[in-house]
């Protein structure tokens, strides 16, 4: 049996509001974010130093190469062009390590704001947005799409693991953990959330935005 455009963007958009966490925990999620990142940086911080030194080091050998082969003409061209070529792929090899440690920094207080944002207005958001922008989002919060009948609605969704978290912290929901567990669960799962779905690239929802996910 069909059920209208207008019916099911209603139901969706209920589906959504349902996710809205109280504040408080919304609260504790933010000082956990934190704790977290604080270690985070740290590391990241260090890694910076190690990577950059490396490159450092790397592109002093490469010099003290070529003035060995250009000026001082100890040694062959064919050696040469062995030793360059090694040290061609050791650089990339640094400098995308470098790379991706300089990726990893970022404005924390812009993404707790972002991700507070979707946690909060997810219905809004998606009103407000163009097509393009309602497959993504959705892509990021259903990583695995949506299933709806007119019996039951929206059949047990998967949903962003920081929802799901967070919905078990709800008094009364059998999956409350204590407290350490919420912050080891938690602190795993935000900066995995954030990284690998702020860009909805795990998947293509189908141009109507609530089939199941369809492979990229």
């Amino acid at each position: 049996m069909r059920i209208s455009k207008a019916k099911l963007e209603v139901a969706f958009l209920d589906e959504l509001r349902k996710l809205r966490p109280r504040p408080e925990l919304l609260a504790i999620w933010r000082d956990i974010v934190r704790d977290v990142w604080a270690n985070r940086k740290t590391a990241i911080e260090n890694d910076l130093r190690i990577f950059e030194s490396r490159v450092a080091e790397i592109k002093k050998r490469r010099k003290a190469l070529t003035k060995a082969f250009v000026f001082d003409k100890a040694i062959e061209r064919e050696d040469y062009d062995e030793f360059l070529q090694e040290l061609k792929e050791e650089l990339l090899v640094a400098e995308i390590a470098l790379h991706e440690a300089q990726i990893d920094e970022l404005d924390l207080e812009a993404v707790l704001n972002f991700a507070e944002k979707a946690l909060t207005s997810a219905a809004k958001i998606w009103v407000g947005a163009t097509l393009e922008q309602r497959q993504r989002f959705q892509a990021m919060i259903f990583p695995k799409g949506l299933v709806y009948s007119r019996e039951e609605g929206f059949r047990n969704p998967v949903i962003l693991s920081l929802f799901s978290t967070l919905r078990e912290l709800e008094p009364g929901h059998s999956k409350t953990p204590a407290v350490g567990g919420f912050r080891t669960h938690l602190s795993s799962s935000v900066f995995r959330d954030l990284e690998a779905g702020s860009d909805g690239s795990r998947g293509v929802v189908a141009r109507t935005g609530f089939e199941p996910v369809l492979p990229a």
